[in-house]
């Protein structure tokens, strides 16, 4: 299974667990020799490690990225709060939503190549060896939807 050998490969000890939790990008190399790499004339996305017995390690279509996008994020709100803990529990205040429809997936290649949109990766194995990947997930700045999806409308809360 790939996971496994993602974490095995790339992988840290943290406290009883070893995991991998880590935010790749196309700009620069993570701390574990990850990067993006997107082979636009090809049509695809690739990960890839500075260890020389590696390289290419995840290859993805563009075309299925593209059409995922467009799958999930058809219509997303995306809601906007701040945090604080009050007698040891989390309050939220929400601030604002801002709804986005039909991204523009011709966007997502170049936002990938200059490190707007990023993967992260989330993946563990417990001390009973339960393997539990969250992830892979592509994740955009929060201040950068209007370059992925069209006007959108924004709604304040406060």
């Amino acid at each position: 299974m790939l996971t496994i050998y993602i974490l095995n490969a790339f992988g840290y000890e943290r406290g009883d667990d070893f995991k991998l939790y880590c935010t790749v990008s196309a700009i620069t190399r993570n701390s574990q020799g990850l990067k993006l790499n997107m082979q636009s004339d090809i049509r695809y996305l690739f990960e890839n490690s500075d260890k020389a017995t590696i390289g290419d390690f995840v290859a993805w279509s563009t075309e299925t990225l593209h059409n995922r996008l467009l799958e999930k994020h058809n219509e997303t709100f995306w809601v906007a709060a701040d945090t604080q803990i009050i007698d040891n529990f989390e309050h939220f205040q929400f601030k604002k939503v801002e709804h986005t429809k039909k991204p523009i997936v011709s966007q997502f290649d170049i936002l990938v190549e200059q490190g707007i949109i990023t993967l992260d990766h989330l993946i563990k194995r417990n001390s009973a060896g339960r393997v539990v990947e969250k992830g892979p997930l592509f994740k955009i700045r929060p201040n950068a939807l209007s370059l992925l999806f069209p006007p959108s409308e924004t709604y304040d809360l406060i």
